[in-house]
């Protein structure tokens, strides 16, 4: 049973996220890909206007600027918010890409890529996490997520951005929302985030 969404921007995103939520929490959670951004930003609108179940909408902030990262959470939260009506909704920004989550762990990437990282590629993956992981990567994204082991998966759950939707979704499983119920879902996420 469907209990909430989570909406991406792109095939990778989703079968990456699918893998690393725990299953308790992916099994009840339908996972939709937009064909873009945008897209994914219209979708996670219309679930929640139409299904009037919980939204996670999950896009990339292409970018590492502090001030033009919570202008777009603030413009993403207003959008979703708008179609809510009361349904708990959360927009997630990845910095500045999906991919980071793989740079948790220099030791793991390195082991999964085979290379040794250099100086230069750990101190700029921060800013182009994509284009470093396509550079050392022998395998396509997908082929690499299919080779992943427990442990692995392991550490790249405890990447902050993995573990705030997980929280996310439990929150969101637990609480009671009642459409046009804004006020009740505002003080229940202030719970959420301070948890």
């Amino acid at each position: 049973m469907t209990r909430a969404y989570i909406v991406t921007k792109g095939q990778w995103d989703t079968a990456l996220l699918k893998l690393l939520l725990p299953e308790n929490l992916a099994r009840d959670t339908s996972f939709v890909t937009g064909s873009g951004s945008y897209s994914a930003q219209s979708i996670a609108r219309s679930i929640l206007a139409v299904k009037q179940l919980p939204v996670a909408l999950v896009v990339d902030a292409n970018t590492v600027n502090e001030q033009a990262i919570c202008e777009r959470r603030d413009f993403l939260r207003e959008l979703l918010h708008q179609a809510a009506a009361g349904v708990p909704c959360e927009a997630f920004l990845a910095i500045p890409e999906i991919e980071i989550v793989f740079f948790h762990d220099q030791t793991l990437l390195e082991r999964i890529s085979g290379e040794k990282m250099t100086q230069a590629q750990w101190s700029t993956f921060r800013f182009h996490p994509k284009e470093i992981l396509l550079t050392i990567l022998e395998e396509t994204p997908e082929r690499t997520l299919a080779t992943l082991d427990s442990e692995a998966i392991r550490i790249l759950q405890r990447y902050p951005l993995v573990l705030e939707i997980g929280q996310f979704l439990e929150w969101a499983a637990k609480t009671r929302y009642h459409p046009f119920g804004r006020q009740q879902v505002q003080a229940n996420r202030r719970q959420w985030i301070a948890v």
